[in-house]
């Protein structure tokens, strides 16, 4: 049943760890998306900001291929949310927001940019998508052998 590497089901198999990461990774985005602004959806969103680019550049670099092709293409704009949501907290956290500001309203003020950080977030997915379509078209392609002549 073992199958070579290189064979076409080879490439479209998957190990339910995988699938569970991924489907917990998802809920927790949805779950940030989806809920009421405050301190824990803030430090959710800085956290989660912070963490995917970390992630995909080290998959970038453990994988070859179509798969680091993608992760090279999630690459830009988990950077440009990551820095989005660095830039307004660290807005909030320079400016005082009057006598009682504290981390707390650093976090929660960090929700008023939650629509643009879940349109970054949407596109991470299509941009390495959109990465993998490019390097299929632009990929150098064997010649076929050429018939005596």
């Amino acid at each position: 049943m073992n199958e070579p590497a290189s064979s076409p089901t080879a490439r479209l198999q998957f190990s339910i760890r995988r699938l569970l990461l991924v489907t917990a990774i998802v809920a927790i985005v949805v779950g940030v998306a989806v809920a009421e602004p405050g301190f824990y959806v803030g430090l959710a969103m800085i956290c989660l900001s912070a963490v995917f680019p970390a992630i995909l550049a080290t998959r970038a670099s453990a994988t070859n291929g179509y798969a680091r092709v993608f992760y090279v293409g999630c690459l830009a704009p988990a950077t440009v949310a990551a820095v989005t949501v660095a830039h307004d907290a660290a807005l909030y956290t320079l400016i005082p927001l009057g006598p009682i500001h504290s981390f707390r309203q650093t976090i929660e003020t960090t929700g008023t940019i939650r629509p643009l950080v879940i349109v970054y977030w949407t596109l991470i997915p299509v941009a390495g998508s959109l990465g993998v379509v490019v390097h299929w078209f632009l990929r150098p392609r064997a010649r076929p052998p050429e018939n005596g002549r």
